[in-house]
């Protein structure tokens, strides 16, 4: 991490509740050991937003519709300010979104409908709904994340299927297909957000029901390794399956202990640290990605959701679903975290992006 540099980036939030998204700009001087966070820009997305996928280089922000559904292509001014550019029509309503290494595919996972699916992408970084092909999974796979670890190579999470499918896309034949057999993570462990290492040699996967990271080898001669991620002395309940759209019980009847409920995962630019939200705790963690052990951890925003590391690795921001802030906590070079800030917010946020925004001009011009 980059800790002796400057940083201006801009981090956005996009809302469930209110369909807008934020733009937050980050300001620290190469010697502070505090970052300025200031809310500099809204605009409307849709109705019922979750994932946000950013392509600094030509500038585009892309955020999933639940509602419409649809995902939604935004310009991006270099005040960080943003411009709707285009709406591309899904399949299905979508949770999370990667952007293909060489920008021409938008994949998807869907939730409530348990599929995947590819959308090609144009020159001028458009999202685009002709020729968008889809893969079902199993309704009751619930579907959360997806993420390309080779050339037409997907893996996708299957929270309720406690499994890691592996899914080959051939642009070409445009065909969108399962590469069996899949992976299994841990049982009970509800696999949901996933993070692949800058040396794309480890997939690491967050478990939503027992917050815990597993180390899955990618080459050969690796070992799968898995670790805890939240503070010794908070106790939590194994997590349960929630389904789409149901009100679950916050508690275990047996225990009265909360139920875990783990959120999302992100990693430092050189693949070291790994940050991870809980929910029912309210907490935030960081791991070595080397050891598992705990390094850091915060009291964060209430239900903590969304987390986003700003591209040079200094500072975190977390949004909470039950929050009217987002915080801004710097990482200390020895893993830790100290609060730096606050900034208003609004209800409902999920998922959070950053992104440092290039001189010089984009394919399609601002608006």
């Amino acid at each position: 991490m980059l800790h002796n540099q400057a940083v201006t980036a801009y981090f956005y939030t996009a809302s469930a509740a209110t369909g807008e998204v934020d733009a937050y700009r980050l300001t620290a001087t190469a010697t502070a050991t505090a970052g300025s966070l200031e809310r500099v820009a809204t605009a409307n997305a849709g109705v019922n937003l979750s994932a946000i996928v950013a392509d600094p280089d030509r500038r585009r922000l892309y955020v999933a519709d639940r509602t419409m559904p649809a995902i939604v292509t935004f310009a991006v001014g270099p005040d960080g300010a943003l411009a709707k550019l285009n709406v591309a029509l899904t399949a299905s309503p979508l949770v999370n979104l990667c952007l293909s290494a060489d920008r021409t595919t938008m994949y998807g996972v869907s939730y409530t409908d348990g599929t995947a699916c590819a959308h090609p992408v144009d020159g001028d970084g458009l999202v685009l709904a002709a020729g968008r092909l889809s893969l079902e999974l199993g309704a009751d796979a619930h579907c959360h994340d997806v993420v390309e670890v080779g050339e037409g190579r997907l893996v996708v999470s299957a929270l309720g299927h406690d499994l890691l499918y592996r899914v080959r896309h051939d642009a070409e034949e445009g065909v969108l297909e399962q590469a069996p057999p899949p992976v299994r993570n841990e049982r009970d462990s509800g696999p949901r957000h996933l993070w692949l290492s800058p040396a794309r040699d480890e997939l690491y996967v967050l478990g939503e029901r027992d917050a815990r990271i597993t180390a899955h080898p990618l080459t050969p001669g690796g070992t799968r390794r898995d670790w805890y991620t939240v503070p010794s002395g908070i106790e939590l309940a194994p997590g349960i399956v929630r389904a789409p759209g149901a009100v679950s019980p916050a508690t275990d009847a047996a225990t009265g202990l909360p139920f875990t409920w783990a959120a999302d995962l992100a990693g430092s630019p050189d693949g070291r640290l790994l940050f991870s939200s809980e929910r029912s705790s309210s907490t935030v963690s960081v791991t070595s990605a080397a050891t598992g052990r705990l390094l850091g951890w915060a009291a964060a925003e209430a239900q903590p959701r969304g987390i986003a590391l700003d591209p040079a690795g200094r500072f975190l921001l977390v949004t909470g679903e039950r929050s009217s802030t987002v915080s801004l906590f710097e990482v200390t070079p020895d893993g830790g975290l100290r609060l730096a800030s606050h900034a208003p917010a609004r209800e409902g946020l999920l998922w959070a992006e950053a992104m440092i925004i290039p001189n010089g001009s984009s394919p399609t011009p601002f608006p």
